[in-house]
């Protein structure tokens, strides 16, 4: 199977999921929101890369799985995404946060290499989530995916600070 169809050479693209193909726009607002959390997933698999805790890997991996199936129902796949991926990511947020020294100051992101793409991977997160509530003024979506979301770009932020706390790298103040 190839990868190029050069179908898309006129700006348009075709999104298949249940059993149905549509052609949409290539600058839609569902094809920018797939494209955001695409790149999300491909930050996430770059930040893991230079991480040696499986553990650690592994988390990133399910999250990546998660944006995986959030991408399957923008493109229209009936697929079951329940609050309670919502949950389960808000307690291994809040499960790190927990070993971690109190935020007392804005810091810049950074720090070390897996750190500073997660920093990365929570600001594309960010987008993400802006473009899917503007697509939901077009088409409902599922309240879990939205705020599935808002809860991973906190979780970016406090695994980033997680990490550098691991690997003992100095959080650094913007001093504003």
């Amino acid at each position: 199977m190839s990868i190029s169809t050069k179908k898309g050479d006129g700006g348009k693209t075709s999104l298949i999921a249940s059993g149905h193909k549509k052609i949409v726009c290539k600058d839609c607002l569902e094809i920018a929101a797939i494209g955001s959390i695409d790149e999300v997933e491909s930050f996430l698999g770059l930040a893991a890369s230079f991480i040696r805790e499986r553990k650690i890997v592994s988390f990133l991996e399910k999250i990546q799985a998660d944006l995986f199936i959030v991408n399957s129902i923008l493109a229209g796949a009936r697929r079951d995404f329940t609050q309670e991926k919502v949950k389960w990511l808000e307690r291994e947020t809040e499960t790190l946060e927990k070993r971690l020294p109190a935020l007392t100051q804005f810091i810049l992101p950074g720090g070390s290499r897996p750190a500073a793409f997660l920093h990365v991977a929570r600001t594309v997160v960010r987008r993400a989530e802006r473009e899917l509530v503007v697509f939901s003024r077009q088409k409902r979506v599922e309240p879990s995916v939205l705020a599935y979301l808002n809860r991973l770009s906190d979780c970016l932020f406090i695994l980033a600070r997680f990490l550098n706390f691991y690997y003992k790298r100095k959080e650094k103040n913007p001093r504003i």
